[in-house]
C-alpha cells in the first residue's frame, strides 16, 4: 500500500538515481550579479536531487560590502532590486535544470515573475537565474516548513488544513496560475502551521477564464485533500503519527 501511495505523493523523476555524493554536504559556488556566492549545502531529498538547500558562507569582505549596500539602500531608492545578491538571506534553495527539461525550467522561471506579488508569502522568493557547474539554475528563498507528503508535514487534521490549502490555491488562481503537477510534495505547511506554501512551478496552467480557473482550482484542492487523508491513514497505520493532530500536539511538544 505504501509503495502505491508513494507514486501519488512524490515526484518519480529519473533524477532520483543521482550519485549518493549529492546528498552529502558539499561546497557550492555560483556567480550572481556582482558577487560570487559561496555556500555549503546538499540535495533536498532523494526525490529531488536537483534541488540543493544551501547556507551562504559570508566572508569578512562580504559582510563589509553588505553593510555598505544596506546603508546605500536607505539613501538611494532601487539599490536592493538592482543588487539583490548583497541582500540575500543565509538559507537559499538552488534549483538546477533537469536534463532535457528546458521547457519546464523556462516555465518555472516565467511563472515566478508572474507570482512576484506573493513571493515570500505563499511561494518562495525568486532572486535570479544563475549557472552552477555549467547548468542553468534558479535561486530561491528557503521557505522551511515540511511538505505534506512527509510525516513532519502531517501536523494538521484535514479540516484544519483544507482552508489553508484552499487559500493558497485561490491566491494563485487570482493571479492566473494553476499548479498542474498536483502532488503533496509541492505543498509545504509553514513552520507556523498557519499557511501552505506552494513550490515547483515547472508545470502550470494559464490563460483560462476566471470561472474555468476557479473550477479547476477547486477540483485540484479536493484531490490534494484526498491524497492527504490517504497519507494520514498510512502514517497512522504504521505508527508514524498519532491522531488527532492539531494545536494540542504543539502544546505537548
Amino acid at each position: 500500500m505504501e509503495d502505491e501511495a508513494a507514486s501519488v505523493y512524490t515526484d518519480d523523476s529519473e533524477d532520483r538515481l543521482a550519485s549518493p555524493a549529492v546528498f552529502a554536504p558539499h561546497v557550492v559556488s555560483f556567480r550572481l550579479g556582482t558577487r560570487t556566492i559561496r555556500a555549503v549545502g546538499a540535495a533536498s531529498d532523494d526525490r529531488h536531487p536537483n534541488v540543493l538547500r544551501v547556507r551562504v558562507c559570508n566572508s569578512i569582505l562580504d559582510r563589509v560590502v553588505q553593510g555598505l549596500f544596506r546603508l546605500a539602500s536607505t539613501l538611494v531608492p532601487g539599490v536592493r532590486s538592482a543588487f539583490p545578491e548583497w541582500f540575500l538571506p543565509r538559507n537559499l534553495v538552488l534549483k538546477r535544470k533537469k536534463n532535457g527539461w528546458d521547457e519546464e525550467f523556462e516555465t518555472e522561471r516565467e511563472t515566478y515573475q508572474k507570482l512576484r506579488p506573493v513571493q515570500g508569502y505563499i511561494v518562495p522568493t525568486f532572486y535570479s537565474q544563475v549557472e552552477h557547474d555549467g547548468i542553468p539554475a534558479i535561486v530561491l528563498s528557503d521557505v522551511g516548513g515540511a511538505c505534506l507528503a512527509e510525516p513532519a508535514g502531517a501536523v494538521l487534521e484535514p479540516e484544519a488544513l483544507q482552508p489553508l490549502l484552499h487559500l493558497s490555491q485561490s491566491i494563485l488562481a487570482d493571479l492566473g496560475i494553476l499548479h498542474d503537477d498536483v502532488k503533496l510534495d509541492h505543498f509545504r505547511i509553514a513552520d507556523s502551521r498557519d499557511k501552505v506554501i506552494v513550490v515547483d512551478f515547472e508545470r502550470v496552467v494559464t490563460g483560462l477564464s476566471r470561472e474555468h480557473m476557479r473550477f479547476l482550482m477547486n477540483s485540484s484542492t479536493k484531490r490534494l485533500m484526498e491524497y492527504y487523508k490517504d497519507n494520514l491513514q498510512c502514517l497512522e497505520a504504521d505508527g508514524t503519527i498519532r491522531r488527532p493532530l492539531g494545536e494540542h500536539v504543539r502544546a505537548a511538544e
